[in-house]
């Protein structure tokens, strides 16, 4: 490489680098292979031409599906979806395609694979939470049993028993429903405390508790 030295003023000096002193249309040679950048049809010599090239000269980089700049091998999110490539090779989509998303069942920027909270009911999916109160007769959310996340569990049984130990209600795959009705008449049971059980089916331990109906 030859490099030429110009004098500016008295004191100030520029120096240009060369690469091809004696070629006027040459100056850079950007992957050391002889061939001047003008000339060369792969600059960074990565196997892509220029014109094929987004970084034509980063040999570590060819590609920018999302054009933000960031070359695909560096780029987290290379569709730009909002969802990391990581993610999305484990949830099935794929990275490549903005049109293909992995699961979100609540559309939280969470795909379902890495959400603790698949439907956003605020409630971590592998928790099983059981409402100890039962309002039939009240708007709200309970006016029907509520046993939330219970649907992950399609073998589970229900049983619910009055005080005196009769069986007044039981739904294997219970599906948050029951309002308090007597299941031999279609009554609604009498006010009070209701002993519940609840076999999820997976051989895990059941769960017991009391809740208590109101009007």
């Amino acid at each position: 490489m030859v490099v030429d030295l110009a004098l500016v003023g008295s004191d100030q000096v520029t120096l240009t680098f060369d690469a091809f002193p004696l070629d006027p249309l040459e100056q850079y040679d950007s992957d050391n292979d002889g061939v001047g950048d003008n000339a060369d049809n792969d600059d960074d010599n990565d196997g892509i031409e220029d014109a094929f090239d987004a970084f034509p000269l980063n040999a570590n980089e060819n590609l920018d599906t999302d054009g933000d700049g960031i070359g695909d091998t560096t780029d987290l999110d290379d569709d730009g979806d909002g969802y990391p490539d990581a993610v999305e090779i484990e949830a099935g989509s794929d990275p490549l395609d903005v049109f293909s998303l992995p699961s979100d069942q609540d559309q939280d920027g969470l795909a379902d694979s890495v959400d603790t909270d698949d439907n956003g009911d605020g409630f971590n999916d592998d928790e099983i939470f059981i409402s100890e109160v039962l309002t039939p007769t009240v708007n709200g959310p309970e006016a029907s049993w509520q046993i939330v996340n219970l649907s992950n569990y399609s073998n589970s049984l229900v049983s619910v028993y009055n005080r005196n130990g009769q069986l007044v209600f039981e739904k294997r795959n219970y599906q948050n429903d029951w309002r308090g009705v007597y299941e031999q008449t279609g009554e609604l049971l009498s006010a009070g405390s209701y002993y519940y059980r609840i076999d999820l089916g997976d051989g895990s331990p059941i769960k017991d508790g009391w809740i208590y109906l109101s009007y």
